[in-house]
């Protein structure tokens, strides 16, 4: 049986014989010269790069739709992330201006509680606008009218009756003349100024009942009440004309649109004596009398 020798001087495989089996040459002989063990290297590496290369070629192919997506899912996160944009600079200061201050703080004070407690009630009566004549509180006026003067005390008042029931605001001032004896004066109302006494004296001679009218200085009255109310200064009023005494009202406010205090006045008196006399007639009659200057 033949054995076999590779690669034998080169010239690649052949049969051997028996007698060259027997010698001591090696079965696996490398030939010193010659190409073929090259050639057959090269090719092997041709065959092992063009293998690879397929199949490179084959995996991309199968795995290139997959990466295309998952590229797209990293852009698309990308996209959606906001963006932080980084704090900006602080301003640089400028160079030798102080720094300011910091202002102190001022704590405001709370507000108050709303009051609990009821209003005032509004002042009664009326006010100085819904009447037609009314003094200033703040004034003096000293100037009357004298109308009528008469010795017997009962004329007098049933005369200043008829004026006060004609509207006009009447009063009876016993007035002791000393040699001439004791008058009563029938007087009306109260002015501020000598011209403005003047007028209206000249107004009212010669209207009935009145036939005479001269201006007379008389500062001084006696005050027997004072209301706030003008029902209540009438029936004083009235009270007071039960007693024998003629008086009348004399309205003052302190401006057009305040309310008035009704004084409630009898006589009109030259001088301060003679007003306190006739203020003592009134105490003694019960009444409280005091000396004024309207």
């Amino acid at each position: 049986m033949k054995s076999i020798n590779l690669l034998k001087e080169g010239r690649g495989l052949r049969f051997a014989s028996a007698e060259e089996l027997a010698t001591d040459e090696p079965v696996l002989s490398v030939p010193r010269k010659g190409g073929g063990g090259k050639a057959f290297a090269a090719l092997l590496l041709v065959v092992l790069v063009a293998g690879g290369a397929w199949w490179g070629y084959r995996t991309f192919d199968q795995w290139s739709p997959r990466v295309t997506a998952l590229r797209q899912l990293v852009a698309g996160r990308l996209a959606s992330k906001p963006q932080v944009s980084p704090p900006p600079a602080p301003a640089p200061k400028p160079k030798g201006e102080p720094k300011a201050e910091p202002q102190p703080t001022v704590a405001k004070a709370p507000p108050p509680p709303p009051s609990t407690a009821p209003e005032p009630p509004a002042l009664p009566g009326v006010t100085a606008a819904e009447l037609e004549r009314w003094y200033r509180a703040d004034r003096a006026y000293p100037f009357s009218i004298l109308v009528a003067s008469f010795r017997k005390e009962a004329s007098a008042t049933a005369y200043a009756g008829r004026l006060a029931s004609a509207g006009h605001p009447a009063t009876v001032a016993p007035t002791d003349l000393g040699e001439r004896g004791r008058w009563h004066r029938v007087v009306l109302g109260r002015h501020e100024s000598r011209s403005e006494v003047r007028q209206a004296a000249a107004r009212l001679k010669g209207k009935d009942p009145i036939d005479n009218a001269i201006a007379f200085q008389l500062p001084y009255a006696v005050e027997v009440g004072r209301k706030e109310e003008k029902g209540a200064a009438e029936a004083a009023r009235e009270a007071i004309s039960a007693k024998g005494f003629v008086a009348y009202l004399f309205p003052e406010a302190a401006g057009p649109d305040q309310p008035v205090t009704f004084l409630v006045l009898v006589g009109a008196y030259a001088s301060k004596d003679q007003a306190e006399a006739f203020a003592t007639t009134l105490r003694q009659a019960g009444l409280e009398a005091t000396v004024v200057t309207p």
